[in-house]
C-alpha cells in the first residue's frame, strides 16, 4: 500500500436497480482505502435517494445525495456524471457504475496509480485510469451466506472473485501493473479514475447526449483532443452485477439514432455502428446518406 495515496471520492449515478445500488455501496464499505465521500446522483428516482442515505449510514459511508430531475425515458447520463463530479468536490475521483461491485482493493489500486510516476508513453495530457471489469452471470452468488434479507447485503468476496473473468476486449494487467493504452475507444464509464483537473481539461461529458449510448465514446474523443490518454490499472477490479439486456438494445433505438447523429455532427465519423447495422437488419432503422433514421411504425 502506498502511504502517499491520494484521497478519493466516488461518484455513482442511479435510476432503478435499487438492490444493485445497495450492493454497490456495500462493496464500497469494504474498501482497503476508504472513500472520503460517496456521491450518489439519483436521476428521477426518489426511492434510490431514500435508500442511499440510510444504507450509507448503516455501512458507515459518507454519502452525499444529489437528487436530479430528469425524463425517465431519456436519462441524462452525461449531465448526471458532471453533476456528481462537481458535488464530490475532490481532486481525485472514481466513477463507478451502479451495477458494479468494487473489489476491496479497487480504490487503493486507483489511488496508487494516480500517485505513481506516469508510465513511459502515457504523455502529459489528461488521463483516465481504467481497471478490469468482469460481467457476472445470472446465477453468480454475491452475498455472504446467511445474509439477512432485511439488512443491507454484505459481499462474499471469495465467491465473487471465483467468477473473475475480465472482458476480453480490454487489457488485464497483473495486479499493480500500469499499462498505457493506445485505443481510447476502449474507454467505458463503468469503472475509472480521473482527477478533477483532467475531467475539466477534457471538458467533462457532453451534456447534449441524453438517453442510452454515445457519451462515453464522445468523452474519449474529447480526452484525445486534449492530448490525453488511457492507462490500464492491474488489480482495480470491478464486477458487473447481472441484469437482463436486449441484444441489440432495441428499447433504446431512438436514443442511439439521435446520439449517433450528434456524434457524427461533432466528430465527422460514426459510433455505435454495430448496433445500428443490427437495427437495420431488424427493419428498425434505415440509412439516410451518411446517417440513420428510425423507421416509422417499425415497433
Amino acid at each position: 500500500m502506498n502511504s502517499g495515496s491520494p484521497e478519493l471520492a466516488v461518484v455513482v449515478i442511479v435510476h432503478g436497480r435499487h438492490e444493485h445500488l445497495r450492493r454497490c455501496l456495500s462493496s464500497l464499505a469494504d474498501q482497503v482505502l476508504p472513500a472520503t465521500r460517496v456521491v450518489v446522483v439519483a436521476m428521477a428516482d426518489d426511492r434510490a435517494g431514500a435508500l442511499a442515505e440510510p444504507t450509507g449510514a448503516e455501512l458507515g459511508l459518507p454519502i452525499t445525495l444529489v437528487a436530479m430531475d430528469a425524463d425517465p425515458s431519456r436519462l441524462p447520463l452525461a449531465r448526471a456524471r458532471n453533476l456528481g463530479v462537481a458535488a464530490a468536490d475532490s481532486a481525485n475521483l472514481v466513477l463507478l457504475d451502479v451495477d458494479c461491485l468494487a473489489d476491496p482493493f479497487l480504490l487503493q489500486r486507483y489511488a496508487d496509480a494516480m500517485s505513481s510516476p506516469r508510465p513511459p508513453g502515457l504523455g502529459s495530457g489528461p488521463v483516465v485510469w481504467c481497471g478490469p471489469v468482469t460481467y457476472l452471470g445470472p446465477n453468480a452468488r454475491v452475498d455472504l451466506p446467511g445474509s439477512d434479507p432485511a439488512s443491507t447485503p454484505r459481499i462474499d468476496w471469495q465467491m465473487v472473485r471465483s467468477h473473475r473473468a475480465p472482458h476480453t476486449a480490454r487489457p488485464d494487467p497483473a495486479a499493480g501493473a500500469l499499462v498505457p493504452g493506445t485505443d481510447l475507444r476502449l474507454f467505458w464509464s463503468l469503472s475509472y479514475a480521473i482527477t478533477a483537473a483532467d475531467h475539466a481539461a477534457a471538458g467533462g461529458f457532453d451534456e447534449a447526449y441524453e438517453g442510452y449510448g454515445g457519451e462515453d465514446t464522445d468523452f474519449a474523443r474529447r480526452l484525445g483532443t486534449a492530448g490525453g490518454g488511457i492507462c490500464w490499472v492491474g488489480g482495480a477490479d470491478a464486477y458487473h452485477q447481472h441484469h437482463p439486456v436486449s441484444r441489440p438494445p432495441v428499447e433504446h433505438v431512438e436514443d442511439i439514432v439521435r446520439n449517433a447523429a450528434l456524434f457524427r455532427a461533432r466528430w465527422g465519423s460514426d459510433c455505435m455502428t454495430g448496433w445500428l447495422e443490427e437495427f437495420e437488419g431488424l427493419g428498425l432503422v434505415r440509412r439516410t446518406g451518411d446517417g440513420w433514421q428510425t423507421v416509422q411504425g417499425a415497433r
